[in-house]
């Protein structure tokens, strides 16, 4: 009863809202400042929203945007090429921008650019959706298009390589995102819906302009005729020979009965929340969303914002913000897509890489297409070796021992490539060092590695020595672990300086950094100003944790921070890695999930600087 009432409140508030804003729609209509493009929203709009999507620019300080066009073939379970754009095609953080009504890269690619501009971590996926801008047409339509587009949604993901994605949609977008998010939640990480379409004047408008006022026309008997159309005609006029061949090749009937089929569906929404799903499917929808409004204050008459607010009240979980300016939607995206991406959930590093025994800190050529690590037990041998694999496509090869740094009786662990891949830094306790672990370096000569050299004082000491990293352009600075007396627990991050050739005095970096736990893997960021430390401190999630220390400019490192639950489990994580370009962070871990005793493990770096 409780259930019935609240719905009738809902549905009477809805219609007087809307007989509010009917009453409105001729002073919309008639205002000389609101003028937006006809073939877009048909009056749908109002000039804050056309500001916000069409007009807005970049930020000052904004990142120059890399596009990549492509045309995508989903066949053969569609048939049809969808014409996409990728902008930050680099960035961790797939976003697919869906637009709505008869909207197209043409038109909301700037807004989606600008989104882009913004932040670097945003991945922007945006695409002409069926029979639209220059993506091709098909009117064999088994469903709605909004359900068929949500399937089209789906192939798109599956050839781009997207495992899932955040999507944000606007009007008719937001429903063919949310038909897929209820059909297929596991690609579908969070919604961003902006606006919401729905109420009785929107099922009404759209359904009669964009679909049904079709088979009104009487002279509609080809696809000729339908050429002819406003919407039609400038569809063909701007696009290929080879798309406007497609459309010709289209069964009258089968476009009229598409128009028809989606046309009335929409109509038959009119009482509920939103077009084109019931109040039972949004309630439904397990993913994260959340409903920006972007006309602010202002009214629109296809998106009321009592059906927004309402959605929220269906949607498990979801909120709803105003965001009437480009900054006002960065700031709400933003800290929505770092929290709901799967992106920025560790990833293992698979099982040609990963065994059942221990893998562990990776290093890479410049061009990242060969990685060496410390691994057990490989080619038959029992033992601690330094491997090497090489990456076909996106694959990674079968490991290989490099047999001329590694040996059968002793420990070989912690490699380290040096930027121009001619030197290979390791620890090993081989016998002719000075302690009993010790850091070593092989040449590449000739395409094969030397003999390793002991690197000598002051980095290597008659006690354990280990764990070697280097910071600035001439890796003139190095960090490195030691149990060398003066510090202030059994193992110590130590440094020296490189001055004119000559390795410093080594120095303990303090209380700061150090305790009588063990800190060890003293990673440098890209600038050298923070470190990225492994510790078994009390304070972190379980064993041995990654912490974060940073330089001021006096030179003093902080205390370390903990880098949290993306990177830190209840199980031992440590020696954390950077990829070549620094945009991905590697570390090996004992979590679950894995293969063997400690595996590799990566997340995008973005992740570790939005924790940070």
């Amino acid at each position: 009863m409780i259930k019935v009432i609240a719905t009738f409140v809902f549905l009477t508030t809805a219609l007087l809202v809307d007989l509010v804003l009917a009453a409105e729609e001729s002073r919309i209509n008639t205002d000389p400042n609101f003028n937006p493009d006809p073939t877009l929203f048909k009056g749908a709009a109002n000039n804050i929203w056309i500001e916000v999507l069409f007009k807005a620019t970049p930020a000052p300080g904004s990142h120059s945007v890399v596009v990549e066009n492509l045309k995508v073939d989903l066949r053969p379970e569609r048939e049809m090429t969808l014409n996409v754009e990728i902008y930050n095609p680099e960035g961790a953080i797939p976003l697919v921008v869906t637009p709505g009504g008869m909207g197209d890269i043409e038109g909301f690619g700037a807004f989606a650019k600008n989104l882009a501009a913004a932040s670097s971590e945003l991945k922007i996926i945006i695409m002409d959706r069926r029979n639209l801008g220059r993506s091709e047409v098909s009117f064999t339509n088994e469903e709605p298009l909004g359900a068929e587009e949500a399937e089209d949604l789906l192939v798109m993901l599956d050839r781009l390589r997207i495992e899932s994605a955040i999507f944000y949609g606007m009007s008719s977008g937001s429903r063919s995102n949310m038909v897929l998010a209820e059909r297929y939640p596991e690609k579908v990480d969070a919604l961003i819906i902006a606006p919401l379409t729905g109420g009785p004047i929107a099922a009404q408008r759209l359904s009669e302009e964009y679909f049904l006022s079709f088979l009104k026309d009487n002279s509609l008997t080809s696809m000729e005729a339908v050429a002819q159309t406003p919407l039609w005609k400038a569809y063909l006029e701007r696009n290929s020979a080879e798309l406007k061949e497609i459309f010709f090749k289209q069964n009258i009937e089968d476009f009229l009965a598409t128009m028809k089929q989606t046309g009335e569906h929409l109509a038959s929404f009119g009482a509920k929340t939103t077009l084109g799903m019931t109040d039972e499917q949004l309630i439904s929808l397990n993913v994260p969303a959340t409903l920006i409004l972007h006309h602010g204050e202002e009214i629109d008459f296809l998106h009321p914002k009592v059906n927004s607010r309402a959605a929220t009240t269906l949607l498990k979980n979801s909120s709803f913000k105003i965001a009437p300016s480009l900054e006002a939607i960065v700031d709400a995206i933003l800290p929505f897509v770092r929290q709901h991406t799967s992106a920025y959930e560790a990833k293992n590093m698979g099982e040609v890489i990963n065994s059942a025994a221990r893998d562990a800190e990776p290093t890479f050529t410049a061009d990242g297409q060969t990685m060496y690590f410390n691994c057990f037990d490989r080619e038959g041998e029992k033992g601690s070796d330094i491997c090497v694999s090489h990456l076909e496509g996106t694959e990674w090869t079968e490991p290989s021992i490099v047999r001329e740094v590694s040996t059968k009786d002793y420990l070989e662990v912690e490699p380290l490539l040096s930027p121009d891949g001619k030197q290979l830094f390791i620890m090993s306790t081989r016998p002719g060092g000075k302690g009993g672990m010790d850091i070593w370096v092989s040449d590449l000569v000739d395409g094969n590695w030397t003999a390793p050299k002991n690197l000598d004082a002051p980095i290597n000491s008659e006690y354990a020595d280990h764990c070697l990293y280097f910071a600035g352009e001439e890796w003139e600075t190095a960090y490195w672990t030691s149990t060398r007396p003066g510090g202030f627990g059994g193992n110590d991050i130590w440094t020296s300086e490189r001055i004119d050739g000559v390795w410093q005095e080594a120095k303990n970096l303090g209380p700061n950094v150090n305790s009588a736990a063990t800190e060890h893997h003293s990673l440098p960021s890209p600038d050298g100003n923070s470190l990225y430390v492994t510790s078994i401190r009390e304070g972190g999630f379980g064993g041995e944790d990654i912490f974060v220390t940073t330089r001021n400019v006096d030179g003093v490192w902080s205390e370390l921070v903990n880098l949290g639950g993306r990177v830190n489990s209840d199980q031992n994580d440590r020696c954390p890695a950077f990829s070549p370009n620094f945009r991905t962070f590697f570390f090996d871990s004992e979590r679950s999930g894995g293969f063997g005793d400690k595996d590799l493990w990566s997340l995008p770096f973005s992740a570790i600087e939005d924790i940070r």
